[in-house]
């Protein structure tokens, strides 16, 4: 049986050698790693039995990622907008989205921001790993992927709240320049 390995790495300069000394740390082809951002929110109790359900119905993807509240991928991005809203809004969406759509993905074709995403240690080995540097580590992963004729699937019944940066500009209030 594989294993789900779960990691919110911490860095400082260089996000792409961090995701690849954490891959580096998985001992099987065919375990799954897992990379969430720090401001990512589980709003499930059993978020983990869902999540390994939703990997196992997905055994030959090339990645598996969910969507959110907030984050410049429209494919990600729940209901095309950036909610603005209390958390149990937020609580209540992925109540109703998991309830609607279970554990069914969809493929895509684009690439993917890596607020929450999940890969077999093959498709890290077959890619080449993580590109080193901070910015479009997700992104040009996400192409490897692609260019390895592996897919890359949306859990549409899988919802987190994205923090990312909600509040972090004082003047506008909910500043969402940077996703755009």
């Amino acid at each position: 049986m594989c294993m789900v390995y779960y990691f919110t790495p911490f860095y400082k300069g260089d996000l792409g050698k961090a995701y690849n000394h954490y891959c580096e740390l998985v001992p099987n082809d065919d375990d799954w790693i897992t990379f969430s951002d720090g401001d990512v929110l589980q709003l499930h109790l059993d978020w983990g039995d869902i999540w390994g359900k939703i990997l196992e119905e997905n055994d030959s993807a090339g990645i598996v990622t969910c969507l959110t509240n907030r984050i410049g991928s429209k494919e990600q991005l729940y209901d095309g907008s950036y909610l603005a809203k209390d958390i149990l809004t937020h609580k209540k969406i992925a109540n109703n989205l998991l309830k609607l759509n279970n554990i069914r993905t969809k493929n895509i074709s684009s690439a993917i921001s890596g607020f929450f995403f999940s890969f077999k240690k093959s498709t890290w080995t077959k890619v080449g790993g993580f590109k080193k540097g901070i910015l479009g580590v997700d992104r040009d992963f996400a192409k490897k992927v692609h260019e390895a004729n592996l897919s890359i699937k949306i859990a549409y019944g899988f919802y987190v709240f994205h923090y990312y940066r909600f509040l972090e500009s004082p003047e506008k209030g909910n500043y969402t320049g940077h996703l755009i």
